[in-house]
């Protein structure tokens, strides 16, 4: 979980689809929280004061989420 910082923009990155699965060559950057190479898709629920974010994969199994709030 997490704040939404209100004077910044939040940005979220799934890139989990579309051009076939490509392994990572460099070691993870120290900014990425998580990194995985399989297809997925994000499912967003936005309230005015809650972005809820969860990650599945192409199967259907939840593998990664957060909540982050105002």
């Amino acid at each position: 979980a997490g704040a939404i910082d209100s004077t910044g923009v939040t940005y979220v990155v799934s890139g989990g689809g579309g051009n076939g699965l490509n392994q990572f060559t460099a070691s993870q950057p120290f900014w990425s929280a998580y990194r995985s190479a399989r297809f997925e898709y994000v499912q967003c629920s936005v309230t005015p004061t809650q972005l809820v974010l969860n990650a599945y994969s192409d199967t259907g199994t939840l593998f990664d989420s957060t909540t982050l709030t105002q």
